[in-house]
């Protein structure tokens, strides 16, 4: 084989690289735990919002969650530290939103851990509530990973 040869095929190889992508990308993972919880009227509660990354390296999360303000009053967002900075803000129509962030793309985390600890208060007597992440399929809140730049 030439050196000519050998050029052409490693320029191939390359190339075909670019093409060839996997279609499954680990995105990472949210959730609340525990899952349900059982509470009186007037009792305080707390639910543990978690991240898995996995092997990503992450350096934020933003993430948007409703629930039912006639159901329950939210009493405060903590930040849990897995990301070293932390905002939120909260709608009076039951909408929280978080930003965890690193300020530095040097300091990303992989794995999993706690994302912050939300507080409640339970308004109602009796019956079930939600807290649902919001994500659809159009809009500013669809970015579940982004594996660009």
């Amino acid at each position: 084989m030439t050196s000519k040869s050998i050029f052409r095929t490693t320029v191939f190889i390359f190339f075909a690289s670019l093409f060839i992508t996997s279609s499954a990308l680990a995105a990472p993972r949210l959730y609340l735990e525990p899952n349900t919880i059982s509470v009186k009227k007037d009792q305080e509660f707390s639910l543990t919002l978690k991240i898995d990354v996995e092997d990503n390296q992450s350096i934020g999360s933003d993430i948007s969650l409703n629930f039912a303000g006639t159901d329950q009053e939210l009493v405060g967002v903590d930040n849990a530290n897995f990301f070293p900075e932390f905002t939120w803000a909260s709608a009076a129509s039951g909408k929280i939103e978080i930003h965890a962030f690193s300020s530095s793309i040097y300091q990303t985390k992989t794995g999993q851990g706690t994302l912050a600890t939300l507080k409640f208060r339970a308004k109602k007597e009796g019956g079930s509530s939600t807290l649902s992440f919001e994500c659809s399929s159009s809009g500013n809140n669809t970015n579940i990973l982004s594996s660009e730049g």
